[in-house]
């Protein structure tokens, strides 16, 4: 495992429109998950058909189509714009499991709203790359103490990393 060195390395962020998208779509599923599971527990489990299971479905299919959108653009921003270069510490493998990991994760959140029958088995896998995601973020972060955080939260740069704002935009999407 390559350990980040105390040279000062050069590290391409996130564009604050990428970052202000990601944690938008962020934003959405932390509330997105909870009615969710509240709503279906009403109505399935309680059988309440009430004003407020309701207006949680209702809630439910509004942010998964807003979540659809922002998703549509992050990827049409992405596949315009590019990523930043990787960060230069991580392995090879840990760069193909993270490149799986995004595109799954977006296949995944364009795919649940409009999925159907489907729906609960893709938002539970969704679940589960969203946990992997974060779990590799604070594993980056706190063992590794590398730059992968703090691409996407600038303030967690680490002394080792320089940010490199207008540095070339990595070909790969």
């Amino acid at each position: 495992m390559t350990q980040p060195t105390s040279a000062r390395i050069p590290v391409e962020l996130y564009s604050r429109m990428a970052r202000v998208l990601h944690w938008t779509t962020v934003a959405l599923l932390v509330v997105q998950f909870p009615v969710g599971l509240y709503m279906v527990y009403r109505g399935n489990t309680l059988n309440l058909w009430d004003n407020l299971t309701n207006v949680l479905y209702s809630a439910h299919k509004l942010s998964g189509v807003t979540i659809l959108v922002i998703v549509l653009w992050r990827i049409t921003y992405r596949l315009s714009r590019g990523a930043p270069a990787d960060e230069p510490t991580i392995e090879p493998w840990q760069r193909i499991v993270s490149r799986l990991n995004h595109w799954g994760l977006y296949v995944l959140l364009i795919a649940a709203p409009i999925a159907g029958d489907v729906h609960r088995v893709l938002v539970m896998l969704l679940a589960l790359l969203i946990a992997m995601h974060v779990g590799a973020a604070l594993y980056h972060y706190l063992i590794r103490k590398d730059n992968v955080l703090g691409r996407m939260i600038p303030r967690l740069l680490r002394q080792h990393g320089v940010p490199s704002s207008t540095g070339p935009r990595s070909k790969h999407p």
